[in-house]
């Protein structure tokens, strides 16, 4: 996983020696993945280790294309959670850097993973 990342970031111009990329609990935000930015601005890549475990390459690649894309618009507004325009741009621009055939589903949003993301980053703010 960790060595998708970097190729992918390396594409970016995203810090990505300082971005933490981890298997870890998402459970409570009905995701297999969830970025966020931390009280101290770092940012994380949290990937549920238990659904991602059967799936192949490209499907890790598009995963984190997703959620780079949300470290990207980051970089630009801490604040914005959403899969709205900046994020749309953002992605689309990552899957064409990455050479992925299609951002439709790379680019969507996961399973109530706007509200999601809110949650977890004002959770990781507060701490």
């Amino acid at each position: 996983m960790f060595e998708i990342f970097m190729a992918i970031c390396a594409l970016t111009a995203l810090d990505c020696d300082a971005v933490h990329v981890y298997y870890g609990n998402t459970r409570g935000f009905d995701n297999i993945a969830i970025a966020g930015i931390d009280t101290r601005g770092e940012y994380h890549i949290i990937v549920d280790r238990s659904s991602v475990r059967r799936e192949g390459n490209i499907f890790m690649r598009q995963l984190m294309v997703h959620e780079i894309a949300h470290l990207i618009v980051y970089e630009q507004d801490p604040t914005y959670t959403t899969h709205g325009e900046l994020f749309q741009e953002a992605c689309h621009n990552l899957v064409y850097l990455v050479g992925l055939r299609s951002h439709k589903t790379v680019c969507d949003s996961h399973s109530g993973a706007t509200s999601q993301l809110q949650a977890w980053s004002a959770r990781r703010r507060r701490e």
